[in-house]
């Protein structure tokens, strides 16, 4: 992990956060500033929409957008697609620093380690650009990763909703399943250890639960309902083959329940 001291940082930081943000962000964000909200929610049952969003969360929102393509297409090995996403994730980050590292949001106005962990994500992301680079996709896949629970981490520790880290926590359970029951390492579910995939289902099961839970996130609402029956969908699909004993439909229906999971992360994560 990378840690930079905050004097010594800031004037590294800042500096070149400011100097790309004036000398070449200055039409983009005010082009990004041009979408900020989100479309019209629905109404009816279900959990409660989350307050529109802030400015600060409009900012890290267009960061986070590249952030997570670059994720995906570094898992990926997609190079040429992973290094256009880490130069804009770059660029809308740098955005970020400069309006936030002396100002921060109200939400985190009392957080002692604020910039270093501004500091510590900055260096994430230096270093996964760098390898995506010099074509070390997984590497730099590596790299990102720790990024997304860094912001969990910031956000739990000041209370702060965010629908994106009960994803988090939820791929940390999904992600050991889905290897394990598509036979990705060489271990495939048998007879032998079904009741322990049992078990490990349902940590999935109450996991799942936490997000169905979790508050609508702005956004078009539609597109949000239909991402989540479709993994709704793929987890009782997952137990009926548990259930069934199905061995040959198991590896299929995890394939079906990471692929809806990324498509639900894509979009709301």
């Amino acid at each position: 992990m990378i840690l930079l001291d905050r004097t010594e940082s800031r004037a590294v930081i800042l500096g070149l956060a400011g100097a790309l943000f004036l000398s070449c962000l200055a039409s983009d964000v005010a082009h990004a500033g041009g979408r900020r909200g989100g479309r019209g929610r629905g109404r009816g049952g279900g959990p409660p929409i989350m307050a529109p969003r802030s400015d600060f969360e409009t900012a890290y929102i267009e960061w986070n957008r590249p952030y997570k393509r670059a994720l995906l297409d570094t898992k990926r090995g997609n190079a040429d697609r992973a290094q256009r996403a880490l130069a804009r994730a770059r660029v809308t980050w740098y955005n970020v620093l400069y309006r936030y590292w002396d100002n921060p949001p109200p939400q985190f106005a009392g957080d002692a380690d604020w910039n270093r962990d501004l500091a510590t994500i900055t260096g994430y992301l230096h270093i996964a650009e760098s390898l995506a680079l010099a074509g070390k996709m997984y590497d730099a896949h590596d790299s990102l990763e720790p990024v997304r629970r860094l912001w969990l981490d910031m956000r739990e520790r000041n209370e702060v909703p965010w629908f994106g880290d009960q994803l988090t926590r939820y791929h940390d359970i999904m992600e050991p399943i889905v290897v394990w029951g598509t036979g990705e390492t060489g271990r495939y579910v048998t007879p032998d250890n079904i009741e322990e995939f049992e078990d490990a289902f349902a940590q999935l099961e109450t996991a799942w639960r936490e997000v169905s839970r979790a508050p609508t996130p702005p956004g078009n609402t539609r597109q949000f309902a239909m991402l989540m029956k479709e993994e709704r969908t793929a987890v009782a699909d997952l137990d009926q083959a548990i259930q069934t004993r199905n061995w040959g439909v198991i590896p299929e229906v995890c394939e079906e329940l990471r692929d809806a999971f990324i498509r639900l992360f894509m979009g709301f994560g």
